[in-house]
């Protein structure tokens, strides 16, 4: 009996050694943000106020990526490609839609990718052609100082900490679980596509615009607001894109009509979060509709709604957080 009487208790004080040394819950945001594993990346000043970051490519030199939640698959340019001589999958390639239209492009591994000293590779990636400045058509990209794109293929591992004002991002391993957040930051639950099954890692949520809910996609790729034209949610633009076709029809009418405009936006609103004056360029997706808008009210939103405070975009858990930014301070939400 005395043998296993201390058996007995050298198994519970192993166990409670063992329950001693886990952890007692999630780990705090500030806790992720400096955790060893978590890769801390500086952001690269550009025009464009896009997501810019270093990173260290197969040949040994630095190269610049835009980090873009639009995207499902990472991607280099062609000038990319033939710098590091990689040569092109014979056997596959992929349909990349952008804003207006969709091609097909050419697939290669790019060997190693290192971000932040961590290296996400061997990576498949799209070799896409570079925006052209003269198109007028709200171009995803005006810059021509960077190598590439890093997309949800890489993104979804992680959680995406965003500080545009301290000029940092920081990619924080899901392994870490989902971070314990302060309490007065403000959720956005967002969700999978909701206008199609289709298996894409891109994330939506329902953006309020005047008295219309709107699903948005959260694309940090894109440096513009964006909408679609539906006049009969927002009846207004009806005599706007009226207009737009005279003009265009007194210019000559070569082609296909395709108008543009720009409305502003005094109160727009998801979940917790609140903005104002935020301009949204207007315009038909024409290729997008693989993501089977098919023509109903969708809002692109892009960095100008996440630049103004610290973001946190937890891919794996589908929620969204907005530092506090004072403005809903002692305000009262009635739905």
């Amino acid at each position: 009996m005395g043998f296993l009487l201390r058996i007995a208790l050298l198994i519970c004080s192993v166990a409670l050694a063992a329950c001693a040394t886990a952890p007692k819950g999630p780990l705090s945001l500030q806790a992720q943000l400096e955790h060893r594993s978590t890769i801390t990346l500086t952001l690269i000043e550009t025009p464009s106020e896009l997501l810019l970051v270093s990173a260290s490519l197969p040949d040994g030199g630095g190269g610049k990526f835009v980090i873009d939640t639009g995207a499902t698959l990472s991607s280099i340019f062609p000038d990319v490609q033939a710098r590091l001589t990689l040569q092109p999958s014979e056997t596959t390639s992929i349909r990349v839609h952008g804003m207006i239209a969709a091609r097909l492009q050419p697939l290669t591994e790019l060997p190693s990718l290192k971000l932040g000293g961590v290296d996400v590779g061997p990576l498949p990636v799209a070799v896409i052609p570079r925006a052209k400045e003269n198109s007028g058509r709200a171009d995803r990209f005006l810059d021509k100082d960077y190598d590439g794109i890093i997309g949800m293929d890489v993104l979804s591992d992680y959680h995406l900490y965003i500080d545009k004002t301290a000029g940092f991002l920081k990619l924080i391993p899901q392994t870490l679980g989902a971070p314990n957040m302060p309490n007065d930051w403000a959720v956005v639950e967002l969700t999978r596509n909701p206008f199609l099954e289709d298996g894409r890692k891109l994330h939506f949520f329902q953006l309020r615009l005047g008295n219309a809910l709107t699903p948005a996609l959260l694309d940090t790729g894109s440096q513009f607001n964006m909408m679609n034209w539906n006049t009969q949610r927002f009846p207004q633009l009806r005599a706007v894109k009226r207009r737009l076709r005279k003009n265009w029809e007194i210019n000559g009418a070569i082609g296909a009509f395709q108008p543009v405009t720009k409305i502003l936006s005094k109160n727009a609103r998801a979940g917790q979060k609140f903005w104002s004056d935020n301009e949204f360029l207007v315009l038909d997706f024409e290729s997008l509709d693989v993501l089977g808008i098919d023509g109903k009210p969708f809002v692109i939103a892009g960095i100008p709604l996440l630049k103004e405070v610290a973001v946190l975009i937890d891919f794996e858990n589908d929620r969204l957080y907005f530092a506090p930014d004072g403005r809903t301070r002692n305000m009262i939400v009635v739905n």
